[in-house]
């Protein structure tokens, strides 16, 4: 009797498993087994044909993503229910509202403060209450007195970022996120330079381990180093200005270069680390 490798039941026909769901099951396996994920789709390298493949098709990484697209939908959706996103309509705020007040008591998830563990409590009712404040807020703004590093400092924060990285490496070795629109115009620098830098997919982003840092891209034989700001990083130009300053620290014969990722063809105009 021929029986399922997924569910030991007995297989009736030549089929390889006892139904659609363990043929499934019994895919991914093998899949995995194989390929390290469940789905081709998955894979590193059919990720980045897609993505190439739609940048030389449509100009964006995904088709939903194109102008003409977006601008049809909005039409459609002010066409058909008068508001620009159906998110918008009354009737889906009203049941958003609902749900919140039925769960907690108020229409903004935000203003319940009735499950905090802190409330109403002082120092003097609860030896809690001092020794987190000790530990928290209250010691970043004076920082520490009895000899450890103030939580605020960038030592400490070096730290962090390094034990956090270790984290991360033992459950699994995952790597930051990237934008992945910027890939194919680091690709097209590296084909135009004759040259090969290591970024998020070629083979990962470079780890500055003395600080816990990843880079975008940086290349050894060019001696160059490119930082890609996405629109966030207008609110924290402090952080990334000291951020830069550690690394060129580091590396001070390396060019470093930054670029917003909605300016990425500049860096096509970069030859061998100098502007044309």
């Amino acid at each position: 009797m021929k029986t399922c490798p997924i569910c030991n039941k007995e297989i009736k026909g030549k089929g390889k498993t006892c139904s659609k769901e363990c043929g499934y099951i019994l895919r991914e396996k093998n899949f995995i087994k194989k390929h390290g994920v469940k789905n081709p789709s998955q894979l590193r390298e059919v990720k980045d044909k897609k993505i190439a493949t739609n940048m030389e098709r449509y100009g964006v990484t995904n088709p939903s993503q194109r102008s003409e697209i977006i601008d049809k939908k909005r039409e459609n959706c002010i066409e058909e229910y008068g508001v620009s996103h159906w998110m918008k309509l009354d009737k889906i705020k009203d049941k958003q509202r609902n749900v919140i007040t039925k769960k907690y008591g108020v229409n903004n998830a935000f203003l319940n403060r009735d499950k905090t563990w802190n409330k109403g409590l002082t120092k003097e009712t609860d030896e809690r209450v001092e020794k987190y404040s000790e530990s928290g807020s209250i010691s970043i703004k004076r920082g520490y007195d009895n000899g450890r590093i103030p939580f605020d400092s960038p030592e400490k924060r070096r730290k962090l970022r390094l034990s956090r990285i270790k984290s991360i490496k033992k459950n699994g070795g995952i790597f930051p996120n990237y934008n992945s629109n910027t890939i194919p115009f680091l690709v097209e620098f590296d084909k135009l330079n004759n040259t090969k830098g290591q970024y998020a997919t070629s083979p990962c982003e470079y780890e500055i381990k003395e600080l816990g840092y990843w880079l975008d891209y940086i290349n050894f034989d060019l001696r160059l180093i490119i930082e890609i700001d996405e629109s966030y990083h207008k609110y924290q130009k402090e952080k990334d200005i000291k951020r830069q300053k550690e690394i060129q620290k580091l590396y001070p014969d390396f060019k470093f270069l930054r670029f917003k990722d909605t300016e990425m063809n500049k860096i096509l105009e970069e030859r061998n680390g100098q502007t044309k």
